[in-house]
């Protein structure tokens, strides 16, 4: 969810938002997937629509969304959180080819793996992350 404050004098926002559930398709752990699709895709649209008409009134501001790696290659284990971040990928790009000349700007950065990340901590599928060398309740890299 995005709070905006005083829409008016926004100059920047950043779109951070992410969940990343390893799981594989055929063990349909749907309430994964819709926490995903809500943080990942939700979030990232619903802080834009926040923000973008008081963006264009002002004739400028930037926009930055962090998407990731995943956005753009594919993981197994990661169908819905691949999605999710080329979701992201394609919103900004589109977007920002919408508002060309009205002085927004649109932006991705693309992290790749973390050291470290707590994104997984709330995993449940143990036989993707098995498949992903990772354990479940355990940062990534430690």
């Amino acid at each position: 969810a995005c709070e905006v404050y005083n829409v008016a004098s926004i100059h920047c926002m950043i779109a951070c938002a992410g969940v990343m559930y390893f799981t594989e398709m055929k063990n349909t752990l749907m309430d994964q997937w819709d926490q995903t699709i809500d943080v990942n895709c939700k979030g990232v649209t619903n802080c834009m629509g926040a923000v973008i008409p008081a963006m264009v009134e002002a004739k400028g501001g930037k926009i930055i969304t962090i998407t990731s790696d995943a956005g753009c290659r594919l993981f197994p284990t990661l169908a819905v959180y691949c999605a999710s971040k080329h979701f992201c990928e394609t919103l900004t790009e589109i977007t920002r080819r919408e508002l060309v000349g009205t002085g927004v700007t649109l932006h991705t950065i693309q992290p790749g793996d973390v050291k470290g990340t707590e994104l997984i901590l709330q995993n449940s599928d143990t036989s993707a992350a098995a498949k992903m060398g990772v354990e479940i309740g355990k940062l990534v890299g430690e």
